[in-house]
């Protein structure tokens, strides 16, 4: 069930990034999405990459960390290097717009990392680079639907292995052994 449940979540974030994107293609999707949660990632000081990454669906956090080594993060750079980074995930699909493209996915996850995360986020990136996050209102059906919340205690228990969206909950620090 739990790889059933990280399966359509998955699937729910990557047509959400299409449909910010307005493009159909799952495989733009991905590399969109990649590509700037790598960029955010190499950029944010390790706390705040673990925080996001509890708020990731369990396919997605994989993505997230994959190749990821904390020493001598974050790595300073700016929007231009920022940029260049997705537009480099970009290729693997044909190219694209990287700032248009980050500003999808940075939609996205504004609308689907607790609110509170998301303003940490922003605030650990200099400007230049919180210039990037759209600064849009929610949709009426956005601002009605719950968003999730920060997780105050990240020790796991069974009862909460699954939040209230039907989302696999695993903190960072405690995330499943495979």
């Amino acid at each position: 069930p739990v790889f059933d449940r990280t399966l359509h979540e998955t699937h729910v974030w990557l047509g959400a990034v299409a449909d910010a994107l307005g493009d159909p293609r799952p495989e733009m999707a991905y590399h969109a999405l990649r590509g700037v949660l790598f960029a955010l990632r190499d950029r944010l000081p390790p706390d705040e990459v673990f925080d996001l990454s509890a708020q990731l669906p369990l396919l997605i956090r994989g993505v997230f960390f994959e190749g990821y080594r904390p020493a001598g993060k974050p790595v300073k750079y700016g929007r231009d290097r920022f940029l260049e980074r997705v537009q480099d995930e970009l290729q693997a699909i044909g190219g694209g717009n990287p700032e248009r493209t980050t500003q999808a996915v940075l939609s996205v996850l504004a609308r689907r990392v607790a609110t509170g995360e998301i303003e940490d986020l922003r605030m650990s990136l200099p400007k230049p680079l919180r210039t990037l996050w759209p600064e849009e209102a929610p949709s009426p059906a956005e601002e009605a639907a719950p968003r999730p919340r920060a997780a105050k205690d990240t020790r796991r228990t069974d009862d909460d292995a699954i939040d209230e969206a039907g989302r696999e909950s695993f903190p960072a620090s405690d995330a499943p052994a495979w």
